[in-house]
C-alpha cells in the first residue's frame, strides 16, 4: 500500500508542476546575456532616419530701432515615427532539446552590461528648452507615448521578461532601447519688447528621442 501511494504522490506533483508551466533550464543548453550582434546594430542603423543639417530661411522686415529678441513660435513634424528596434543592448537565446516547453528568462544579467542610450538631436533642440518642450509635446499628442532625452538599462538579475519555447525549438530574446525619430521645422519671429516684429522665419529640427524601458523582440527557429 505505502509503495502506490508514493508512486501516486510523484504523479500528482509531477501534474502539478506541469500545469503550472515551470521548467527548470538546462545550464548546459542555454546561453548567457550576449552583447547585440553585428547584424542587429546594422539593421537598427540602417532604419533610422538621418538627422536633419540645421538650417535657417527668413525674411527681415526692417532694421530694428530697439534690442530685439528671437521667439521660436511653432513645432511643425513633416515625420514622426516610433522605432522599437533603436538600439540593441543584448540577446538570450535557449536551444530546447527536450521534449517539453521550457520557460527563457531574459535579465541584463550580472555577465552582462549596464547600457544607457542618449537622444541625437539637432543642436537647436539640445540648446533650447522650449524647442524640446514644444517637439515632446507634440510627439505625445501624436503618438500617445512620453520620451526622454536618455534611458539606462542596468546590469542586474531582474527578470524583464519570458518566452516560452516549445520542444526542439530554438528561442531568442533580443532586448531594444526604443525611440521616437523626428524631423521638421520650427519657426520663429525677432520682435522687440512693444511686440512689432522685424524679422520671421524657420529652422530645420530633426533626431531621436528616448522611450524609457526595454523592448523586448522574441524570435523561434527549429532547433538544428
Amino acid at each position: 500500500m505505502k509503495k502506490y501511494t508514493t508512486k501516486f504522490l510523484k504523479c500528482l506533483l509531477l501534474a502539478v508542476f506541469t500545469m503550472q508551466g515551470v521548467y527548470a533550464l538546462d545550464a548546459g543548453t542555454a546561453d548567457s546575456w550576449k552583447e547585440p550582434t553585428e547584424a542587429q546594430i546594422q539593421d537598427a542603423a540602417a532604419g533610422r532616419l538621418p538627422l536633419s543639417a540645421e538650417e535657417e530661411s527668413g525674411e527681415r522686415f526692417c532694421g530694428p530701432n530697439s534690442e530685439v529678441t528671437r521667439y521660436y513660435t511653432n513645432v511643425e513634424l513633416t515625420a514622426c515615427e516610433r522605432k522599437d528596434l533603436y538600439s540593441p543592448i543584448g540577446h538570450m537565446t535557449y536551444r530546447n532539446t527536450t521534449g517539453a516547453p521550457v520557460l527563457l528568462r531574459y535579465a541584463q544579467d550580472w555577465q552582462g552590461e549596464t547600457k544607457t542610450t542618449d537622444w541625437d538631436v539637432t543642436d537647436n533642440i539640445r540648446d533650447r528648452g522650449d524647442i524640446k518642450a514644444a517637439v515632446i509635446s507634440k510627439i505625445e499628442q501624436t503618438l500617445g507615448v512620453s520620451v526622454g532625452m536618455s534611458t539606462t538599462t542596468p546590469r542586474s538579475g531582474t527578470v524583464l521578461g519570458t518566452m516560452t519555447i516549445p520542444a526542439y525549438k530554438t528561442g531568442t530574446i533580443s532586448a531594444y532601447h526604443s525611440a521616437v525619430e523626428i524631423q521638421g521645422t520650427v519657426l520663429w519671429q525677432d520682435a522687440d519688447g512693444s511686440g512689432t516684429v522685424y524679422a520671421t522665419g524657420r529652422e530645420k529640427i530633426g533626431g531621436a528621442f528616448i522611450i524609457d524601458g526595454v523592448y523586448l523582440k522574441k524570435d523561434l527557429q527549429e532547433s538544428r
